[in-house]
This record gives C-alpha cells, structure tokens and sequence, in this order.
C-alpha cells in the first residue's frame, strides 16, 4: 500500500476520535466507557501516533 494512504486513513481515525466523545456524552456511561475503549485500542494500533501504519496491519 501507499505511504499517502496510510498516512489519510490515520488521519480519518484520528478526526473520528475527536468527534466520538462529544457524540457519545447525550447517550450516556455506557457510551461514553465505549468511546474510551476505543481510543485506547487505536492508540495501540498506532503506538501513541508514533506509527503510520497500525499493528494490525503490519502483523500481515
């Protein structure tokens, strides 16, 4: 795969992150717990953003 796609696919995960918790607050707790789980998922995939392409990915 293209360095450029990597580099757009973390950037569309990333403004996702940003947008997902402020979603989640009107549905509450539970939701909100989700979202977190989340993040700290995708943080590992991309090592704290020091990566640009996932863990999973590279498993392959």
């Amino acid at each position: 795969m293209p360095d450029e796609f990597w580099k757009l696919l973390l950037l569309y995960i990333s403004a996702n992150m940003l947008s997902s918790l402020p979603w989640a607050l009107p549905f509450g707790d539970k939701e909100i717990k989700t979202m977190r789980r989340s993040y700290t998922e995708i943080l590992g995939w991309y090592d704290r953003f020091e990566l640009t392409i996932p863990k999973w990915y590279k498993k392959y």
